[in-house]
């Protein structure tokens, strides 16, 4: 594994942007695995004291179990972290798109974990998190996907579904070929 270099390091061992492992030239960070022994015995001590804690407390109360947040709890908390929502923000959102994708209009899968996605705009808010203000709405796994996947470009889409529907029609015209189409080249804007 490369380790990065500072700025100005002449190692002379550069790969990319790292140093080759087992440089020394003293300007790089360590990997984010390379714990010293006092580190790795420190983390083992936390967390043998806190199997004693949890012993001790299990043997003074038959009944005591670890309170852990439940699956409706770490979505809440999740919609709240990621996107500002709060459930009943969510179900309002749902409720207005009358629990359907409000992209192909197709049932949204609420009982799935990963049926309904909260879309918002990369413009604004890049990765996973957004400001609350630019969600577009709710929409299904594969809506969601395929306009990451594009870029949230509505030109990208658009020039892809108008070559779609000319290889699919030029395919279709003639069923006796057994091999696939020789396309025109693809229009591009």
């Amino acid at each position: 594994m490369a380790v990065f270099c500072d700025e100005g390091c002449t190692c002379g061992r550069h790969r990319r942007k790292g140093c080759a492992p087992g440089c020394t030239c003293g300007l790089h960070k360590p990997p984010w695995n390379a714990y010293t022994e006092a580190e790795r015995e420190a983390a083992l001590e936390r967390r043998r004291t806190r199997n004693r804690e949890y012993t001790r407390r299990r043997r003074a109360d038959p009944n005591f179990v670890e309170v852990r947040a439940t699956p409706e709890q770490q979505r809440a908390y999740s919609m709240k972290h990621r996107h500002g929502l709060t459930p009943e923000t969510w179900s309002d959102l749902l409720s207005a798109q009358d629990g359907r994708c409000y992209l192909c209009t197709e049932p949204l899968d609420t009982e799935s974990r990963t049926g309904v996605h909260v879309d918002h705009d990369h413009a604004c808010c890049r990765g996973k998190r957004s400001c609350g203000s630019c969600i577009r709405g709710l929409a299904c796994q594969k809506c969601n996907q395929g306009i990451g996947q594009f870029g949230d470009d509505p030109d990208r889409m658009r020039l892809v579904a108008d070559n779609l529907e000319m290889a699919n029609k030029s395919v279709r015209s003639d069923p006796s070929r057994h091999r696939p189409a020789v396309m025109p080249w693809p229009v591009v804007i």
